[in-house]
């Protein structure tokens, strides 16, 4: 029976298409959206909860939340493949594989978001591993100067305010010592934030020594460290469990600290940096003292939350100098 091209042509097709397999039928190779959406809530769970992220991790607790996120999904889709009776080699492998991307893509995400915030997670090494480093990265320690005690002398004196009240807490520093090497303190400088922003207020730490930052009301915080130029110096978290003590190789002078979290919610804080032992803080009375200062032509400094001077002196060996630090 003669059969026209054209219906031969359709049949042909009919065939060729039978032969393939329908939308319907791929979907039911797959998982149910629901199986999809209970595998990824348990992995985002564990990767969330391991090591909360919610706290700052540190970088080897984040590498072991990542690991332990992905080990479960090939038994997960297999036990909810078997649920719905497609338990197939290739859909297992299919869907495993589309799993994982899609973890990967939210973790991904979820990473660089919080650490865009928050900054990356500090890298934490083995003692063995921390020995190896420090010996193979920081430079030693330069040896400090020796300083002939019969070129010294002494300043004492006391800061009060435009009434002749005694002013308390506020910083008392000699300026242009850098020329001489003075051992740094190993004991951490500990700052942090109860909500009102950091504190204390005013803080002095020894170039290159170590500071930490904690949040004290159980919220997040940054520490973000603003030079008098305007340049970003550091931006670390300050959380509820504390950071590793980290080393501050800044310039000396005077950095103002705020939280980039809370911004003018909390009150600035200060940070001087100094490259000498010779830093204070005035006492209840306003007084302070230096001994065994280098004697010469020295610049003093004062730094309180409203004002700041600056005073040239000179120092003679042997002598003791008395001074009285008020407004001009």
């Amino acid at each position: 029976m003669y059969m026209s091209s054209d219906r031969r042509h359709s049949i042909d097709h009919v065939e060729i298409a039978a032969d393939q397999p329908t939308a319907v039928e791929a979907d039911a190779e797959s998982l149910s959206w629901w199986s999809l959406s209970a595998i990824l809530i348990i992995v985002l769970a564990l990767f969330a909860a391991i090591n909360p992220i919610w706290r700052t991790v540190n970088i080897n607790e984040f590498n072991t939340n990542v690991l332990w996120s992905y080990i479960p999904i090939p038994f997960l889709v297999a036990a909810f493949l078997a649920i719905e009776h497609k338990l197939r080699t290739s859909t297992w492998l299919l869907e495993t594989l589309k799993l994982t991307l899609i973890k990967f893509c939210i973790t991904f995400a979820v990473a660089n978001t919080m650490w865009g915030i928050v900054g990356p997670p500090p890298a934490v090494l083995t003692r063995a591993l921390m020995a190896v480093h420090h010996r193979s990265v920081e430079p030693p320690s330069p040896e400090p100067t020796l300083i002939d005690p019969n070129k010294t002398g002494d300043i004492v004196g006391v800061v009060v305010d435009d009434n002749g009240a005694p002013v308390t807490g506020a910083i008392v520093y000699i300026a242009g010592l850098e020329h001489i090497t003075f051992a740094v303190p190993d004991v951490p400088v500990r700052l942090f934030n109860d909500g009102t922003g950091v504190n204390p207020r005013l803080a002095i730490v020894h170039r290159d020594q170590p500071v930490s930052f904690a949040s004290a009301d159980g919220t997040l915080h940054t520490a973000q460290a603003t030079t008098a130029t305007g340049r970003i110096a550091f931006t670390y978290p300050a959380t509820p469990h504390g950071r590793p003590a980290t080393k501050l190789s800044l310039a000396p002078g005077v950095v103002t600290i705020d939280c980039t979290v809370h911004g003018s919610r909390e009150q600035p804080a200060y940070l001087l940096i100094s490259s000498n032992p010779f830093a204070t803080i005035t006492r209840a009375d306003g007084r302070f003292s230096f001994s065994s200062v280098p004697a010469g032509d020295l610049e003093l400094k004062l730094l309180s939350l409203d004002r700041r001077e600056n005073r040239r002196v000179t120092l003679r060996a042997g002598n003791k100098l008395k001074l009285a630090l008020s407004p001009p």
